[in-house]
Parts: structure tokens; C-alpha cells; sequence
């Protein structure tokens, strides 16, 4: 699940504005104070819950909405109706690629709507990963689906699996997972194609890095390509560390964790049009900052929400596991 900064829901009521087909409606003032009905939901298909988020904006706050009656539907099936918590709600579902998925939520007199499709998974090809110096140095191969324009982004969770046992023998087998955004792509061509570049010079230090590591099939349009995905270890490292620590130090007289393995979960998704643009928006304004002035002009979020903001999209990801060997 992933959430949307309060003042990113600011911004977004206030510079909505028009980009290809996606609806831009709203231009609030401090001395309007009408508030905008706001739902957000990034939804992960390889997840089962999701977020659905819902904000009153105004036009210098914003505030946690409650909906009357909020509807979800994938491909005309109910999977939840009533009303939702404050704030919005948390629905469970498995996603599957070409499902429709439709939210209407109702709060007071305002209703707003989104309809998306989930997108087709990823083919990934190979993914060989190569340790050095305490960065995993992976390079995946995707085959891009033809005769469509395609989007994507990729992330990494840490894998550390273990049996956990006691002095009467084993009492469970355990696989923790941790996200870890903090991966580096900046090295290959593709991912890193339009932000920052290698140097000290001043237009690399006014470029962002792509944090949210999207990119679109521009240039091997139903081909295969290659990228490379940098991985820092440390932190994996560390948990095994510790597992390893405890052994030494306690084992004997309590527990231990045995067959110890770490390894990392690489994830390419699929994602629609409307994510690659909001979050490519989202990454411009984590870099220039929320502020307005005469250096930084105001930054266009898109929204696929009708009747009022937000976004809707779900992602749906292809994963690979590489053993960390650590």
C-alpha cells in the first residue's frame, strides 16, 4: 500500500491542470474554502490489501474524509459497499491482469469515480546478479509486449529466511521481508534517461534522480532490453548479522536460528500512463520542494478521478529472486 503526502494532496487541488486524456478540474483559492473531494488508492497487484484513501482539500489544508458509501467492483463483482472509516478504507482482493476495477465513493453531497485496468504482467527474461564491494550488481531482461506503449517501474525487498529453534527442537520456519528503496539505477541508460547525470556540473545538481525507478519502452518498443539494477547489501548484512550474533551469544542456552538464508526480491511492474506521470510529477516535487517561487514552477499532478482529485492506478508486478550469498 502506499500513501500520498498531505501536502502533495494540497498541490494537487491546486495546480490540476490538462494533460493528454486524464481529467483536470479543479483551481482552488484561499478565499473559496470549498473543499475537493479527494481519493487516492496506488494499489499493489501482487498484494491481497489495499488502501483507498479519501481527503476533504482545501485550499490551504486538507483534512481525512469519511464516505457514506464507498463501492468496489472488479469486472462488475462487489467486493465491498458500505460506508468507510475516517480517512478511507482498506479492501482485500487479488488482482489479475486485464481485471477492470471500479471505486465510487460518496461523502456528503460530492461522489467521485475512477475505472482503470489492471495491466499485463512483465515478461522477465533472465536476471543475473554479481556481488561487489557490498553492492548486488543485477542485470534483468524484460521482453516488452508489442504493439503497445508500455510502462514500468522496479523495486527491491530484502528476503532473510531462517528456522527458528529452541532446545526441544524446530519451532518454525520464518521469511521476513523489508522493502528497501533505496536501490540505484542511475547507471543504466534507460531507467536513468532524463535524470540526473554522472558530474558535478550544474545542470546534474538541478535534475532529480529517479527515485520511484520508472521508465517507458521508448527505444525497445517489443524488443528485449537489459538493465541494470544496483542493490546495497548492507542492510541485509546486518539482520544476518545479528541472527548470527545471537547464536554466539545465547544459543546454547535458549534458542537459535538456523539455515540462515538472505536474498533479494526483485520486482519489475507494469504500470498505466496515468502512474508514470504521477509519479514522475510526485518525483520533481519531492526534489524542488513544496514551496512556490520565482525558481520552481508550480509542478502539474494528474488525477483520473471524476468529480473531483486523486489518483487510481494498479501496478502489477513479475518477480525474481536473487540469492544474496552473504
Amino acid at each position: 500500500m502506499k500513501h500520498l503526502p498531505s501536502y502533495i494532496l494540497l498541490l494537487l487541488a491546486a495546480n490540476a491542470c490538462n494533460l493528454d486524456n486524464l481529467e483536470r478540474t479543479y483551481d482552488l483559492t484561499p478565499k473559496d474554502n470549498v473543499p475537493v473531494l479527494v481519493m487516492n488508492a496506488l494499489m499493489d497487484g501482487g498484494e491481497e490489501s489495499h488502501s483507498i484513501e479519501l481527503f476533504n482539500s482545501y485550499a490551504q489544508t486538507t483534512e481525512m474524509a469519511t464516505a457514506s458509501n464507498l463501492a468496489v467492483e472488479v469486472n462488475g463483482s462487489p467486493i465491498h459497499a458500505g460506508a468507510s472509516q475516517k480517512g478511507g478504507e482498506v479492501i482485500y482482493s487479488a488482482f489479475h491482469s486485464g481485471d477492470r476495477l471500479s471505486i465510487r465513493a460518496t461523502a456528503g453531497s460530492r461522489t467521485v469515480s475512477a475505472e482503470v485496468t489492471v495491466p499485463e504482467k512483465p515478461e522477465i527474461l533472465s536476471c543475473e546478479g554479481v556481488l561487489s564491494d557490498g553492492t548486488m550488481i543485477c542485470h534483468v531482461t524484460l521482453r516488452d509486449k508489442p504493439g503497445v506503449k508500455n510502462w514500468y517501474r522496479i523495486s527491491v525487498d530484502e528476503s532473510l529466511a531462517y528456522d527458528h529453534y529452541s532446545r526441544y527442537g524446530l519451532i518454525s520456519h520464518q521469511e521476513e521481508y523489508n522493502h528497501s528503496r533505496d536501490i540505484d539505477t542511475s547507471h543504466d541508460p534507460v531507467i536513468s534517461s532524463g535524470y540526473t547525470s554522472e558530474g558535478n556540473d550544474l545542470f546534474s545538481a538541478m535534475v532529480p534522480e529517479n527515485t520511484w525507478h520508472i521508465f517507458s519502452d521508448d527505444g525497445f518498443e517489443g524488443k528485449e532490453v537489459t538493465l541494470r539494477v544496483d542493490i546495497p547489501v548492507g542492510s541485509l548484512r546486518e539482520r544476518i548479522a545479528q541472527l548470527k550474533d545471537w547464536n554466539e551469544n545465547n544459543g546454547e542456552d535458549y534458542e537459535e536460528f538456523q539455515n540462515i538464508e538472505g536474498s533479494f526480491i526483485l520486482k519489475v511492474y507494469a504500470i498505466s500512463q496515468d502512474q508514470y506521470q504521477y509519479l514522475k510529477a510526485v518525483t520533481q516535487m519531492e526534489f524542488s520542494g513544496s514551496d512556490f517561487n520565482f525558481l520552481v514552477e508550480p509542478i502539474p499532478l494528474p488525477t483520473n478521478v471524476t468529480g473531483g482529485l486523486g489518483l487510481v492506478a494498479v501496478d502489477m508486478p513479475a518477480a525474481v529472486r536473487i540469492e544474496a550469498g552473504l
